[in-house]
């Protein structure tokens, strides 16, 4: 159901989806990534249909763009999501299990060297 707040036309219940799609498509349970997989997919569909997936609002911070609103959604921020109503926080919970770890990237072993 799109909800029209004060956050415009964010809908928790599409976010969720995406999330589980991007989740059952790339195996991932960290934050960071969910967040990376959605700009990328909404930089992708703005190109080819002028419009974004998410509806949401982009940031600049420190290791990249962040949806504001779905990474509220992920963190579950209580006074973020008390400006939706209860039939859409249902949804939340539909999300696999998130990590706040960020994937660290092995160095090479040292048999290369």
């Amino acid at each position: 159901m799109n909800t029209v707040s004060k956050y415009g036309f964010f809908s928790i219940e599409k976010i969720i989806q995406v999330f589980s799609y991007i989740q059952r498509g790339s195996k991932t349970n960290s934050k960071l990534e969910l967040i990376k997989y959605l700009f990328f997919a909404d930089r992708i569909h703005v190109r080819k249909y002028f419009s974004f997936i998410s509806l949401d609002n982009y940031f600049a911070l420190k290791y990249g763009p962040v949806a504001s609103n779905s990474l509220d959604v992920l963190n579950k921020n209580k006074e973020y999501l008390n400006n939706f109503p209860e039939s859409d926080l249902k949804y939340i919970d539909n999300v696999k299990k998130i990590t706040d770890s960020i994937r660290i990237i092995k160095k090479v072993s040292d048999d290369f060297y």
